[in-house]
């Protein structure tokens, strides 16, 4: 990319984002009942209509309860272990599929299959990732007939480990063959929900995965943790430091059970634990060496505003990590605390991530997140099974950006590369050599 080529991105880009990215936000602006946080881009959607001038102590009690709920999870994103393999592993799909893309000439066919795309390592990461994570739906369920922990068979054959044969934590309810997989995603919205409820009065959900699964897996295992919430919190968080959460957690349970473990606060807890548990700390560290060649993919040094974005995105991690290795379990540790204060000062240290509410504007802890939204847009636009749409044309719909065209943005956004201001998707697609092409999606 030539100097000047660089120099007009960064125009066009600056140019067309003051409309879209509103700067400046304070978690003033952040209040809603109900609400979503996507992994790994660490992005808030509220839904709800987000007003200026609101201060802390104006939310009632369950807007507090979902501001907490997703913090946590912007929490849990950048200081375990599961939050950061899951970032390597979306920087790794989306690498992949701009590289598959580029390799076919004038139309690219989407979804990419990863068992056939020639990469073995890619399909077989997707599996183990997907088995890590578990069941990710919502619905409840009317009782519970047993939990087992079962071998995996199908997972075995494709990750193919003699020496380390891999379990899953089935929940078998309502008289159906078909288990509940208990996973990381169970686990992290178990955890957020449990926080949500305890110290915010959030609303109390019966027989509901994945929310009260934890609870229902206690039960099963160790029915003595559901009188001490802290230490159930506790177990959550430590679990989301190995791969296999939902095994370690059950793991957990079984160690507590079985040695009729009593801990009088979760500092105890941890300093049981970690001695067993030491070697999770240093996957995370292993971990954290390989998320910045990533972010040069997503955020390349060549382009400074992207350059810019990358730094913030490491910086936030490395603020979760040092968290992490300082203090351990850090975020179960503030419910043994003036809460209120414990969660202000956790938003004070490590800020906002970016807030999106249901009339589609965008709030920003800093001006630069910004543009964490353009991987995301190409992430969710190549997984896609069905849909051309950006991710972002709503947002740059009822902002009212120059460049909005619904009838390219929500079929054809691969053209946006050919016009004559960029979107950061039309930027995106041109950076990595896409323009020209056209795109055949296979439902």
């Amino acid at each position: 990319m030539t100097n000047e080529r660089k120099e007009c991105y960064e125009c066009e880009l600056e140019s067309t984002l003051q409309k879209t990215m509103k700067e400046g936000f304070t978690m003033k602006k952040l209040y809603d009942l109900y609400g979503e946080y996507i992994p790994g881009f660490f992005k808030i959607s509220i839904n709800k209509e987000l007003h200026e001038g609101i201060a802390w102590n104006d939310f009632n009690e369950e807007e507090k309860a979902t501001l907490v709920h997703e913090y946590i999870h912007f929490l849990q994103d950048i200081s375990t272990t599961r939050g950061i393999n899951n970032f390597l592993y979306v920087a790794n799909i989306l690498q992949l599929n701009f590289a598959k893309a580029y390799e076919m000439k004038d139309c690219i066919d989407l979804p990419i299959d990863l068992e056939k795309c020639g990469n073995d390592d890619a399909y077989k990461e997707s599996e183990l990732q997907s088995f890590y994570m578990g069941h990710d739906s919502h619905f409840r369920f009317h009782h519970i007939n047993k939990i087992l922990r079962q071998q995996e068979e199908i997972i075995n054959e494709i990750v193919d480990n003699n020496e380390e044969r891999m379990y899953v934590i089935n929940i078998y309810y309502d008289d159906k063959d078909c288990p509940y997989m208990f996973g990381n995603t169970a686990i992290a919205e178990s955890m957020a929900y449990l926080i949500e409820t305890t110290k915010y009065g959030g609303m109390k959900r019966k027989n509901e995965f994945p929310y009260n699964a934890c609870e229902i897996v206690c039960q099963e295992i160790c029915p003595s943790i559901l009188k001490n919430v802290d230490i159930m919190v506790a177990a959550c968080e430590l679990s989301m430091m190995h791969y296999h959460s939902g095994d370690m957690f059950w793991h957990i349970l079984k160690e507590i059970n079985e040695n009729n473990l009593k801990f009088n606060c979760v500092k105890d807890f941890e300093k049981y634990f970690f001695k067993r548990t030491y070697f999770l700390y240093e996957n995370m560290s292993e971990n954290f060496e390989e998320i910045n060649p990533k972010l040069e993919f997503m955020f390349p040094a060549e382009v400074p505003l992207l350059s810019n974005t990358g730094k913030k995105f490491f910086s936030l991690i490395k603020k979760g990590y040092n968290a992490r290795k300082q203090n351990k379990l850090f975020i179960s540790k503030i419910m043994e605390d003036n809460f209120s204060d414990a969660i202000l000062r956790l938003i004070s240290c490590f800020g906002i991530p970016i807030i999106c509410d249901k009339n589609y504007n965008i709030f920003l802890g800093d001006n630069d997140y910004k543009y964490m939204l353009g991987p995301l847009a190409l992430y969710n636009f190549f997984v896609s099974r069905c849909e051309n749409q950006c991710h972002l044309a709503q947002f740059c719909n009822k902002q009212g950006v120059a460049v909005y065209d619904e009838k390219v943005c929500n079929e054809s956004p691969w053209n946006q590369a050919d016009a004559n201001e960029l979107c950061l998707f039309g930027m995106y697609w041109h950076l990595y050599s896409l323009e020209g092409k056209s795109v055949k999606r296979d439902c």
